[in-house]
């Protein structure tokens, strides 16, 4: 019956191989589950930013509509 005659040398670069796709496959998966909660983030995000907004519209809403204006003006006479 014949052994195999393997070197034991190439066993070591397929093991590291293996090891390396492993890693990288872990590190995709731990990327691709980061990615998936940036987006609840974003919302999360745009709803307090909007509520903020909205109280301070809600407080003071001539000074807010003053400065608008002069924003705009401000705005139309840089673009003139």
């Amino acid at each position: 019956m014949a052994e195999s005659t393997r070197p034991a040398g190439l066993l070591r670069p397929a093991l590291w191989l293996v090891l390396i796709v492993s890693a990288a496959a872990d590190a995709a998966s731990s990327a691709a589950e980061w990615a998936s909660t940036v987006p609840e983030q974003a919302k999360q995000v745009q709803a307090r930013l909007t509520e903020a907004a909205s109280a301070s519209i809600r407080e003071r809403p001539i000074a807010i509509v003053a400065g608008a204006l002069v924003i705009g003006y401000l705005l139309g006479r840089m673009g003139s």
